[in-house]
């Protein structure tokens, strides 16, 4: 959230259904995700399991098990 307030393109892909999966339901619904709804810089997907990091890329496989590609500067794990 930070990198994405500091106006950097963020992108947080998770394995899981949502973001903060472990974060308690009340946290996330009325703190978190508000948050992240706010910044126009920051997008995540989630059912998303990576397959390689290279420089200037990240490739995943989504949900459908299609194998797609992001286009990075920077890689935060």
């Amino acid at each position: 959230m930070y990198l994405a307030e500091e106006g950097h393109e963020v992108v947080v892909l998770t394995r899981q259904d949502r973001l903060a999966y472990d974060a308690t339901p009340i946290h996330y619904v009325e703190m978190v995700r508000h948050a992240w709804q706010q910044l126009p810089s920051f997008s995540s997907i989630t059912h998303a399991t990576t397959t390689a990091i290279e420089k200037g890329k990240v490739t995943y496989r989504d949900a459908d098990g299609v194998e797609k590609t992001i286009e990075c500067d920077d890689i935060v794990l």
